[in-house]
Formats: C-alpha cells, structure tokens, sequence
C-alpha cells in the first residue's frame, strides 16, 4: 500500500512538471514555469524555483504552452490557443 502511495505522488509531481510552460532560449537554457506576459520585446515567466524572469524576446528560440493564452495580434485581434 505504502509503494502504491508513493508512486500516486511521483505521477501526481511528474505530471504538474509536464504541464508547465517551456521557453527556450537561444544558448538552449529552457525555462519552465507560467508564461505571464508578452509584451514590449520581453517575455516573463513565473519560475516556481525563482520566481518571476524577464527575458528579451530576441534571446528566445522556442515557446511552448501547456494551457490555452490569449494572443493579441498586430491586427487587433484576439486569439486563444496554444503556443
């Protein structure tokens, strides 16, 4: 009983780490965590590790989402969707 509890919370952690946001950066460091913003040329994430990180769009490779955000286009639209 006590191995079968054990492996419910390795999947339960496994699991919320699978589900956070990925930013890569362009010397392939990948931060993980909640995407918060987008704006101005700079991403923020909010790291449970370390809190929040304000990277400059230029330094990012690759982003990917584990939820739905919403996007606001150059166009003045409003989208949601995964990145």
């Amino acid at each position: 009983m006590r191995l079968l509890h054990s492996f419910a919370i390795a999947a339960a952690l496994a699991a919320a780490a699978v589900a956070q946001d990925k930013v890569t950066l362009n010397n392939g460091d990948v931060l993980t965590g909640k995407l918060k913003s987008m704006a101005d040329g700079k991403l923020v994430i909010t790291s449970p590790a370390i809190g929040d990180v304000t990277v400059p769009m230029a330094n990012v490779t690759n982003i990917a989402t584990a939820d739905t955000v919403e996007l606001l286009t150059q166009q003045g639209d409003r989208v949601k969707r995964r990145i």
